[in-house]
């Protein structure tokens, strides 16, 4: 989702919301059910918030960065490439 709202590339097969609260109650609430093959995955945010800036409500560009790069699929690898141009590289320290 997030390489989506990034990029609006790559349209998601999976959706991985991170939160800060309590992912049992999330779940709870939304009345999800377990399923193994399902592609809803709910996982507690692990990152300072602050590094948060200007990406609105999607993780941190680095970490869908490295969430894609993880793969060997070239449409993910693609968009990693594009999200590393347009997000991160623009916001590393110049020598």
């Amino acid at each position: 989702m997030a390489a989506d709202r990034l990029t609006h590339y790559l349209k998601p097969e999976m959706l991985t919301v991170y939160t800060l609260h309590n992912p049992t109650k999330l779940i709870t609430e939304l009345r999800l059910r377990a399923d193994v093959n399902g592609d809803v995955e709910i996982l507690n945010a692990f990152w300072d918030q602050t590094l948060i800036t200007g990406t609105g409500d999607v993780v941190p560009p680095i970490l869908a960065y490295a969430d894609l790069i993880t793969t060997t699929d070239a449409r993910d690898l693609e968009v990693a490439r594009l999200i590393y141009e347009q997000h991160i590289a623009p916001n590393l320290p110049t020598a």
